[in-house]
């Protein structure tokens, strides 16, 4: 992820944990905040990455199926 230049002007760091749905086809559904890196803007720069992530699916019988993961996002 891109770090926000207003973090760093702002020597802020911290680890957001964004719950992200993924979908079938890997791409990235409902994306919410689980835990906060305790910046705005490092929430926000998180939120913005993961939206463009691409995933593998989890499969159920040979078939990809939507499931939920947590994924940490670093800043330091």
């Amino acid at each position: 992820p891109k770090y926000p230049s207003e973090a760093i002007q702002q020597r802020q760091e911290g680890e957001a944990l964004l719950k992200v749905q993924v979908l079938p086809d890997g791409s990235a559904g409902d994306l919410r905040i689980e835990r906060s890196s305790g910046s705005d803007f490092l929430d926000s720069a998180a939120l913005e990455a993961v939206a463009k992530w691409t995933f593998h699916a989890a499969k159920r019988d040979g078939r990809a199926v939507g499931s939920s993961i947590v994924v940490p996002v670093r800043f330091s």
